[in-house]
């Protein structure tokens, strides 16, 4: 009997966590990944191409909630290697962005850090590089 309702007390306190509202929409181009605000607009849309070829690059947008864009970044896994993530609040809305950055796989990288208020405002940044690590 114990056990039954630790594990009902798991459940209810796990009901309080939301799922973000996310589409993934797939053409002859690529797949778009959209995220929305709790009002119904964009948050965020990342295109990822499905072209094979060296160089080639998709975009990470950030919208606030009035639907202005706020952030824009390529994206790309060869060539100028950029990679974007993004971590969320529960209204749907940006609270950091990580941006990392490595250019033709050598030994020069870069790394952001960025983070944002409810209302898309930029409120830290830090950021890190191959220029700021020891050298040789």
């Amino acid at each position: 009997m114990r056990i039954i309702l630790i594990i009902i007390g798991c459940c209810i306190g796990l009901m309080g966590y939301s799922q973000l509202n996310q589409e993934i929409k797939e053409n002859k181009e690529g797949w778009t990944t959209l995220t929305y605000h709790e009002n119904g607009q964009v948050s965020t849309e990342i295109f990822r191409t499905k072209d094979p070829s060296y160089g080639a690059q998709g975009f990470a947008k950030i919208y606030n909630n009035q639907g202005d864009l706020i952030y824009g970044s390529p994206i790309s896994h060869s060539a100028q290697i950029i990679s974007v993530n993004f971590k969320f609040y529960e209204n749907g809305a940006v609270k950091q962005i990580n941006y990392s950055e490595h250019p033709d796989g050598g030994i020069q990288w870069c790394r952001k850090w960025i983070y944002l208020n409810d209302a898309g405002e930029v409120i830290k940044e830090d950021s890190q590089s191959w220029d700021d690590s020891i050298g040789l």
